[in-house]
């Protein structure tokens, strides 16, 4: 989904939405791993990124109370 399919979503389901990026937080999980996963295939980019983004909204979540 692009950012702005994201954006007409949001506006038509009248929810807010927020910007976060995972950047930090994904370059940090690669380097977590890097030992673990040594010698072996590369991991997929994308089914890393997307935990990353469930972390950040379970956190959302967790914090307001609210269900995503």
């Amino acid at each position: 989904m692009s950012l702005e399919d994201a954006d007409e979503q949001t506006r038509t389901l009248g929810v807010k939405s927020s910007l976060i990026s995972i950047e930090g937080m994904f370059t940090a999980a690669l380097a977590a791993l890097a030992d673990e996963f040594a010698g072996k295939s590369a991991i997929r980019r994308g089914e890393l990124q997307s935990r990353c983004r469930m972390l950040i909204l379970m956190g959302i979540s967790n914090k307001t109370g609210r269900c995503c």
